[in-house]
């Protein structure tokens, strides 16, 4: 393909049949109508086989429909999503590059989106970007070593202003011990706006910091993850914790964490600002939510499985708190911050 493609809102462009396609640098393809892309093997990528001379996006306008099956994409400025009417099984993305500066590999517009069961690995940007009103599905997927620029984002940037659900499931995301700055899974909010979502069951190991929520009206659940090794940064008052929550202006927070296993990240849980979480509670005899594992979280010499930098009471019932120790309440202080250590802070119930 050596020109910019544009398919018409009333035209598809249908490849149903084993393909390699290379496109120049620089070339666009444009998707108003149909993409589908379903065979054994399909292959896009770029005409000049090195890294620093992509093909251009593949965009799919708002009114679009895409269905990719067994695509395997490399070498080129990311898939932009301005549809509701898209759906990614199977496929892989690699080497990414030159994609605009606060967009992704995969770049969401709008609407709820799925990809599932697919691989993204060493691009150069973040593998999942949501803007705007979208809320995709992100279920089953494996990524590595993605934003190798190394700079200060996450391989999942999660950025809502909907009151609709983002849902990150049962996916692998690893990072690299010479990308410091790169982290995990961010979902931020901007001011006054909502964000909400639901984070399960997925493994989280080796980047900057594990789940990272940002937003005073931030509400969803983190739930059944294995979050280890999040460990690359040097500075536990600035990343490496496994779930970090941050929060300004009023307490609206309403995230809850239950199930997950959290280990030799440099703190376990860390709430600054007006963060709130609910790590288990009782309701009669009820047990509601808890079970979450912590294990040598350690940072410059101290272990912390939560720290509490915050005024509120957190609930924190139901946990256990040194692996393999059937801890006393003694023990359990010494890896918890709050209003012990700092009337300033809120109270930590870790019954």
């Amino acid at each position: 393909l050596s020109q910019d493609l544009t398919i018409a809102e009333s035209d598809t462009f249908l490849i149903d049949e084993n393909t390699l396609l290379d496109i120049n640098p620089d070339v666009q393809i444009t998707i108003a109508g149909t993409l589908t892309a379903d065979a054994d093997m399909i292959w896009i990528t770029s005409s000049v086989d090195d890294n620093t001379h992509p093909f251009g996006a593949i965009v799919f306008e708002e009114n679009a429909t895409g269905y990719l099956r067994n695509v395997r994409i490399d070498r080129g400025k990311g898939i932009v999503v301005g549809t509701a009417d898209f759906e990614m099984q199977n496929c892989s993305m690699t080497y990414h590059n030159k994609v605009p500066a606060t967009y992704g590999t995969l770049t969401f517009l709008k609407g709820s989106p799925l990809v599932n069961g697919s691989d993204f690995i060493k691009n150069y940007v973040p593998a999942f970007v949501t803007k705007a009103n979208a809320t995709p599905t992100l279920s089953n997927n494996y990524l590595e070593q993605n934003t190798l620029l190394n700079s200060p984002r996450p391989q999942i940037e999660l950025a809502q202003n909907t009151n609709d659900t983002i849902h990150v499931i049962n996916n692998v995301i690893v990072g690299h011990p010479m990308m410091t700055q790169v982290g995990g899974i961010l979902v931020s909010a901007p001011l006054g706006e909502t964000s909400n979502f639901v984070i399960d069951g997925n493994t989280i190991r080796g980047n900057r910091y594990g789940i990272s929520i940002l937003g005073a009206n931030a509400s969803g659940h983190i739930r059944n993850n294995i979050i280890e090794d999040n460990d690359i940064h040097f500075n536990p008052a600035i990343a490496g914790s496994g779930i970090l929550l941050e929060a300004t202006g009023a307490p609206t927070m309403n995230i809850t964490a239950s199930g997950n296993q959290i280990r030799r990240n440099l703190r376990g849980i860390t709430l600054t600002g007006q963060a709130r979480i609910d790590l288990g509670h009782s309701d009669g005899p009820a047990i509601i939510g808890g079970g979450n594992i912590f294990a040598e979280n350690v940072g410059e010499g101290n272990t912390y499985a939560l720290y509490n930098d915050t005024p509120h009471p957190v609930s924190a019932l139901f946990n256990c708190w040194i692996e393999g120790v059937l801890a006393t309440p003694e023990q359990v202080e010494s890896v918890i911050v709050h209003q012990v250590d700092n009337a300033a802070l809120g109270p930590v119930d870790f019954t």
